[in-house]
């Protein structure tokens, strides 16, 4: 791949330097969807995930979800794990804030603590390992899942459809 001059969050390499199996993998082209990432992944498009963010209306709970990259979030399912209703997908702008990495790029780790939980798919888990923005348009990380379960606000439950 070509190299891109931007640079990996700070929250990220730290993170990266602690976990040994993990690894970023640049891309060439700016990442701002999943077509974009199933594109630049090509044979490895299925192993890839995003993370969504979601907030209650009526509480201002935050929480967020880690799927595959090819589903969409059950807001039935979300609405049974958290035994409430009236979630809605953040803004562009509130995604950032709420995460600290642009909205195209959020990546199932180094969350702010604005986010009470995160609910992961049982089909993330079951996978070998996983890629997911790495917290710039120009950077994947790939991982084994289990090291997006050390967060102790990681709830492993079914959150997606499709």
């Amino acid at each position: 791949m070509v190299h891109v001059d931007i640079q990996i969050p700070p929250s990220i390499e730290k993170w990266i330097s602690v976990h040994p199996e993990a690894m970023i993998i640049e891309s060439s082209i700016p990442i701002q969807s999943t077509g974009d990432a199933y594109q630049v992944l090509d044979d490895e498009k299925r192993k890839y995930v995003k993370t969504l963010i979601l907030q209650n209306r009526k509480t201002g709970k935050v929480v967020a979800t880690i799927i595959k990259g090819g589903s969409n979030v059950s807001r039935r399912d979300i609405d049974e794990a958290v035994s409430a209703r009236s979630w809605h997908f953040v803004s562009k702008q509130q995604m950032e804030d709420i995460s600290g990495f642009p909205a195209y790029a959020v990546p199932p780790v180094c969350l702010k603590n604005v986010v009470k939980a995160i609910y992961v798919d049982p089909r993330v888990v079951t996978l070998h390992e996983i890629i997911a923005q790495a917290g710039t348009s120009y950077h994947f990380l790939k991982t084994p899942p289990k090291y997006i379960l050390e967060d102790p606000r990681t709830i492993v439950k079914p959150v997606s459809i499709g």
